[in-house]
């Protein structure tokens, strides 16, 4: 028999959704009005949602436990606000990570006059506070084709994030294995465009799955030009 890997899928049209006249948003977890006993966060990841933003418009979020924050844009460039007058624009094919402590405020602005936006927002769980300063890391889907892109890469030493973050762009029928780089982390895979088999789950648009007690993940793409989020998350 084969072995199979222990996981947890998360379907697209399961999410909670909440609308209001400026912006919509899917979660994947828990979180504002949502709220459901089955989507409690998976180990360290507290919220995973895909947002849209309406023109020349903001929205604010204050988490109340200390979180590094990864927004990555999906269409148009956005700003992200985390002091007063310390604005950061940030561009498709850029992620911008950032640690935000219990009670501090964000805000993230679509700078457009008349286009809507979209992005997704992570919030990873910190147990302590970074040495580092938050960034914008570049990366570029094209010249990966076929393979992990490094978006944030776990970084050792003191303070190192909890997280490694990675995307794959694959054609069709396309396959890759990705090997985790700490013992007994656990694994968040989550479809951006197009459908997957991972790990023997088929996932289709923005459907999510969780593993756990592995070694390596097997991918493999079922459409072209199929984009993966996948997200490592480290023992605590």
């Amino acid at each position: 028999m084969l072995k199979q890997t222990p996981g947890k899928i998360y379907l697209a049209d399961q999410r909670g959704h909440e609308h209001a006249a400026h912006y919509n948003r899917n979660s994947t977890f828990n979180f504002g009005i949502y709220n459901d006993v089955h989507k409690a966060p998976f180990r360290r990841l507290y919220v995973l949602n895909e947002e849209q933003l309406a023109a020349a418009s903001h929205s604010t979020y204050t988490p109340k436990q200390p979180v590094y924050v990864v927004v990555l844009p999906v269409t148009g460039a956005l700003e992200v606000e985390v002091n007063v007058s310390d604005k950061t624009k940030v561009e498709v094919e850029q992620a911008w990570l950032q640690f935000v402590a219990p009670g501090q405020s964000f805000q993230i602005t679509n700078p457009y006059p008349d286009s809507v936006i979209s992005f997704l927002q992570i919030w990873i769980l910190a147990s302590a506070t970074p040495a580092a300063p938050g960034q914008v890391a570049n990366f570029t889907l094209d010249y990966n084709l076929n393979k992990l892109a490094p978006v944030l890469p776990a970084v050792a030493g003191a303070g190192e994030q909890p997280f490694a973050l990675s995307l794959a762009c694959l054609h069709g029928r396309e396959e890759l294995n990705y090997c985790l780089q700490r013992e007994k982390s656990a694994v968040f895979a989550f479809v951006l465009s197009g459908a997957f088999e991972v790990e023997g789950r088929l996932l289709h648009t923005h459907d999510g799955l969780a593993l756990w007690n592995t070694e390596t993940v097997e991918i493999e793409a079922l459409s072209n030009h199929a984009l993966l989020l996948l997200l490592e998350l480290f023992n605590a």
